[in-house]
């Protein structure tokens, strides 16, 4: 299962800045809470133990 095998999360607003990092230490489910973001897009990128980067698109909208 994918989720077991990812170790940090990190997000990226659209000038390429950090505004969330998170350590991941086993848990089946990630939350992000998106509520004090400003709309518009984000890149999501997963990062597994074995170095893989999984990078979605994902919209902020309210």
């Amino acid at each position: 299962e994918l989720t077991s095998d990812i170790k940090q999360l990190v997000v990226y607003n659209n000038m390429g800045q950090v505004v969330y990092e998170q350590e991941i230490t086993g848990d089946k489910n990630l939350q992000l809470d998106v509520r004090s973001y400003k709309p518009g897009p984000y890149l999501l990128k997963l990062i597994t133990h074995n170095g893989e980067r999984i990078v979605n698109k994902i919209a902020v909208v309210h």
